[in-house]
């Protein structure tokens, strides 16, 4: 072992030297022979040893028992009040000192004036040491001193502090007052799993298992590394080094450096005397890195009281090299004649490499590796022996298992369940090692810290993002099956009861979301009805702010844990629901939802937005969870569809809700409460988990209450006519139009109209037909108006051939009113329960219920435009602007000439490089969806809204929407067979509905949707699927020379009897191709 630096009362442990100041390396041979040092800490004028085999040894000055003995050494003297208790750790503040044992005990000596040897104890200094009574049942891993300060972290993942809280050091959230003489939680940081605490003179830094580093304490000379002087007394994350993957931090008077897995050093705070490493000696506002050190990869990092010493790795056959830079004044540097040294300057010792790797007499090669330690004005390097343990304590880059908290690995689960399978009456080594393991399951287990810091990937890890909360999944879900197998006790009440406490042990606003981790964890816990109600509480608990960063981690789940999740929140929904006191029945005969129903409903809530609300951006949520229509099948526009066992809208579905409560009832309470608000008093407030069936129900509900007050106000107003010889409007929205002159017809009537009058029951006559609408005439109507409106000759709309669906062509001709006809058209369909083929893409109802819309909404258009925009979002070479060519400019043909339009102002002249890509793509998506198109659209949303201005849509998702107007594909042949009842003496064996079916059931899928439009009007699937089409079979008059005919209005075939299939196969697709056009029969 050598030492250089200050040694005025001894400190160094050289013995009685007459030199005050030792500038180079020098050999300490003052202890026991064959005594191995492994760790030095260094006071103020005091320095503290620790033995391989844990004994201590203390030398230096004693003024105020520091040294745990009598009277002042300058030799390191054995520290005999701890033999019995084998030490693994020391630590030394200004003139006091820490140590805990390897059983996690901790005893303090020396100065007390500020309450920092936490005892409690009045006096003014202990000479001997003293165990912490209130530590006794805690297990220390982890000690700190600052001048007149401690931390310590214990295994289940607490900080405690105590001492001087001048500056807000101790993370209590105050500032001064009288100093802590006890430990106390640092609340703030609680559930965050800590894997490195330090102290400075009068600040604390601490690295979490993740890389985020956080302070506290003074911050007068930026120490913390925040732009404010302003102490803090509640810890909060250094932003300077939040993606740069510290594993260590280390802390002087003040300043404070970090150190990067990759080797990298940063520093800030004070730097006059040169202490930074950056050639001048400013204080640094930020963490700035040592240019002088980049290209070398530093494995030890160590700050004394005004200087720096870092070990630089071996690069090649030479070893590595010491290097230090700060105050030289007392020698600390080891460098002579070096007062200060603004920048790192290499430590000659004997340590050091020949180019050939040979060393000196003192220093010979094959050796262990070098352990560098300073504080105060004095510097040590130790030589451990050589052990993968020592190459372990030799990077500061590792953390040693001792000195870290607890963490539940997929082995340590196996272990608990073969422990709790064996014999309790086993052997004593079992028996012990049994209680090791019920202890570290009751301990683990039930921390937030510990389980948030559990299962991280190996190899290089983040900060947490919303991207990243770097979970290994399958290691996780792996050794949570493995805990909810054990069914032996004492362990399985161990481990259940612990989990179970984890949630309400959560904190509400942790210092980082990193703690939020333990949610994961619990997630995949495979007896999660267990823990419903806690766990429910916590996700409410969870800010919003938090939330962001939660809902990016369960995005990224997969869909198991996630189905998992919801279907327990939603049988616990469906328990409350069945429970008396859950539910009010108002006086208009809805219900209101009792406090634990809301609080249930809205932790669905909180799922539903996180997993599938688009949020404002450019994707959809990644991975297994996509937000997508409630088919299966997509429709046309939608973009890609879910894949197989993805969380969907479906996911949240309570399709139970139709038999438990009366939804129609709910939607009246809900409408009558001031503004639709109410508290969450209704199940409307929670649309989500309607199905489509009830969706249906509501839709239904809202349109008959509205036709039913026009009609009203109709008849009020006939009744004033009749008294006031002014002619009325009848109580129907009548419209007769000539097939010849379908779109001026209806346009010219439906301009006359008021909104009143739109929100009539829609009855359509075409003129020289005999058909009384019943609905079917109206199918037709619609079908053939859209159909027509779309008509290229009027040059309204653009084609996408790659997703056969149309868009507002911006530069038609046609004037506002024909996009205000198309827009009612669409709203009268909606409103009068009627599906029609508008071949819109999922965008359009995204605007209708003006939602946010992102690249994949441009997919849903043109596949083609949205990956060529994410080919520029995903390269990341330098050379974009030269590669890709593209300034903020869009070009589009217009009859025959090319236009170009640019995105922004000047933007012809602006490049698309890296830092602006991603506003020229936002720009261009808003270009096309938006900006574009905002006339015609802005007269759509109008003719819309107008016939369809309730809230009733709030209800719907855009997704929801878009099936409710056009339908889907989602065919379900058997269903439909499986459905249809029969009439005037049909039965289901009947030999004419045998030779129906099994005719149909030969037809292509074309013929089969040219039935069904020939029987409904329309050859799409309402939203409530197939099941809400009931086919009704009767016996058709006259003989088999007849055709089937339909009964578009009632879905009512009348079916002769024919002789053979292939008669009936014949007239059947003879009938088929007559769809236009209405008699009566």
């Amino acid at each position: 072992m050598y030492c250089w630096g200050g040694t005025v009362s001894g400190e160094l442990g050289l013995g009685g030297i007459e030199e005050q100041q030792v500038r180079t390396p020098r050999h300490l041979a003052t202890l026991p022979a064959g005594t191995q040092i492994v760790q030095v800490a260094c006071g103020y004028n005091h320095t503290v040893f620790l033995s391989a085999e844990g004994s201590v040894f203390t030398c230096g000055n004693n003024e105020r028992g520091q040294l745990g003995h009598s009277g002042q050494t300058t030799r390191p003297v054995l520290l005999e009040r701890l033999e019995n208790y084998p030490v693994a750790q020391v630590a030394a503040g200004d003139q006091f000192s820490l140590a805990v044992t390897r059983w996690g005990g901790l005893f303090s000596w020396g100065d007390n004036r500020h309450g920092q040897l936490g005892t409690g104890d009045p006096s003014e200094f202990i000479q001997r040491p003293r165990q912490l009574r209130a530590l006794v049942s805690k297990r220390v891993v982890q000690a700190a001193c600052g001048q007149a300060h401690c931390l310590v972290l214990t295994d289940d993942g607490e900080l405690l502090s105590w001492g001087s809280n001048e500056h807000g050091q101790l993370g209590q959230g105050t500032l001064g007052g009288p100093p802590v003489s006890q430990p106390r939680l640092v609340a703030a940081l609680a559930g965050l799993p800590l894997g490195r605490v330090v102290c400075g003179g009068h600040h604390c830094l601490a690295v979490t298992k993740c890389g985020r580093v956080l302070g506290w304490g003074r911050n007068a000379l930026h120490q913390l590394g925040l732009s404010s002087e302003q102490d803090q007394p509640t810890p909060v994350a250094i932003r300077g080094l939040g993606t740069q993957r510290v594993r260590h931090v280390a802390a002087g008077e003040n300043h404070s450096a970090a150190l990067t897995r990759e080797g990298a050093v940063f520093t800030f705070g004070a730097g006059m005397y040169g202490q930074l490493g950056h050639g001048g000696k400013t204080n640094e506002v930020h963490p700035r890195q040592v240019i002088e050190l980049m290209g070398s990869a530093v494995s030890q990092l160590i700050c004394g009281r005004q200087h720096t010493l870092a070990y630089v790795s071996a690069g090649g056959a030479a070893g590595g090299k010491v290097v230090a830079f700060g105050l030289g004044g007392s020698g600390q540097l080891g460098v002579p004649d070096t007062p200060l040294a603004r920048t790192p300057v290499t430590v000659a010792g004997p340590w050091t490499r020949t180019a050939e790797g040979t060393g000196s007499e003192d220093w010979p090669s094959g050796g262990g590796p070098l352990r560098l330690f300073c504080g105060g004005h004095q510097s040590f390097a130790v030589r451990l022996p050589d052990s993968p343990d020592s190459a372990e304590a030799c990077d500061d880059r590792q953390w040693p298992a001792g000195s870290q908290i607890l963490e539940l690995t997929a082995p340590q689960a196996d272990a608990i369940r073969e422990a709790a399978r064996s014999s309790s009456s086993g052997s004593e080594s079992d028996c012990e090692r049994r209680d090791r393991l019920l202890q570290f399951a009751e301990t683990a287990l039930g921390s937030v810290a510990c389980l948030s810091g559990s299962f991280l990937p190996a190899g290089p890890r983040h900060v947490c993002t919303s991207l990243q909360p770097n979970l290994d999944l399958s290691a996780c879900q792996r050794a949570m099956q493995t805990l909810y197998g054990v069914t032996s006790e004492p362990f399985a009440e161990v481990v259940h009861a612990r989990l179970a406490a984890v949630p309400a042990a959560l904190p509400p606003r942790p210092a980082d979301p990193e703690a939020l981790r333990a949610l994961l964890v619990l997630l995949c816990w495979p007896g999660l009805e267990q823990l419903a109600q806690p766990l429910g509480d916590a996700l409410l608990a969870v800010s919003e702010l938090d939330w962001a960063v939660l809902s990016g981690w369960l995005r990224q789940l997969p869909a198991p844990p996630l189905l998992a999740t919801i279907g327990v929140f939603k049988a616990a929904v469906l328990r409350l629901i069945k429970r008396a006191d859950t539910l009010t029945q108002c006086s208009d005969g809805s219900w209101r939802l009792g406090g634990r129903l809301q609080a249930t409903l809205r932790v669905l809530r909180r799922l539903h937005g996180a997993l599938l609300e688009q949020p404002r951006g450019r994707g959809r949520p990644a991975l297994a969870v996509t937000p997508t229509t409630t088919p299966t099948t997509t429709p046309t526009g939608a973009g890609p569809g879910p894949p197989s066992g993805a969380v969907t809208d479906e996911s949240f579905y309570m399709p139970e809700l139709t038999d438990l409560v009366s939804v129609p009832l709910d939607y009246v309470g809900w409408q009558l409460a001031s503004g639709g608000a109410g508290g969450d008093r209704y199940f409307c407030h929670f649309p989500f988990v309607f199905d489509a069936a009830a969706k249906t129900q509501l839709l239904q509900t809202d349109a008959l209450l509205q036709m039913r007050s026009a009609m009203e106000l109709a008849a009020h107003q006939q009744v004033a006519a009749l008294l006031t010889g002014r002619v009325s409007s009848g109580q129907f929205l009548q419209l007769t139009v000539s097939r010849r002159r379908l779109v001026e017809d209806t346009l010219q009537q439906l301009w006359q109209l008021t909104q009143d009058d739109l929100k009539k029951p829609l009855r359509v006559r075409f003129e020289g037909e005999e058909g009384e609408d019943a609905g079917g005439v109206r199918k037709e109507f619609f079908l053939v108006l859209t159909r027509e409106l779309l008509d290229p000759k009027y040059g309204m709309f653009s084609e996408f051939g790659e997703t056969n669906t149309i868009w507002f062509n911006p530069d038609s001709l046609e004037e506002d009113v024909m996009y205000l006809l198309i827009g009612i058209v669409c709203g009268l369909a909606i409103y009068n329960s009627t599906i029609v083929n508008l071949p819109f893409p999922l965008a359009l109802y995204r605007k209708l219920l003006d939602q946010p819309l992102s690249l994949d909404d441009l997919a849903g258009l043109s596949p083609m435009t949205a990956r060529s925009l994410s080919d520029v979002l995903s390269y990341t070479g330098d050379d974009l602007e030269e590669t890709m060519c593209l300034t903020f400019e869009v070009t589009r043909e217009t009859f025959g000439h090319v236009q170009t339009i640019e995105l922004k102002p000047g933007g012809s002249k602006i490049a698309v490089n890296q830092s602006n890509k991603h506003e020229y793509v936002d720009l261009y998506i808003d270009h096309m969806l938006n900006t574009s198109i905002q006339k015609q659209y802005h007269a759509f949303h109008e003719g819309f809204y107008k016939v369809c201005g309730s809230k009733v849509l709030q209800l719907f998702t855009a997704p929801e929407l878009m099936t409710l107007v056009i339908g889907d594909e989602n065919y379900d042949w058997q269903a439909f067979e499986q459905n249809a009842e029969y009439r005037e003496g049909y039965q289901r064996d009947s030999p004419p509905v045998k030779l129906f079916w099994q005719v149909f059931h030969s037809l292509t899928l074309q013929q089969k949707k040219q039935f069904l439009l020939f029987l409904t009007g329309t050859d799409r699937v309402p939203i409530t699927g197939m099941k809400s089409i009931k086919l009704y079979i009767q016996p058709a008059r006259g003989g088999d020379t007849f055709l089937p005919v339909a009964h578009t209005c009632f879905n009512l075939l009348d079916l002769p009897e024919y002789a053979t299939a292939e008669k009936l196969r014949y007239k059947l697709l003879q009938a088929i191709q007559c769809t236009e056009g209405f008699g009566l029969v």
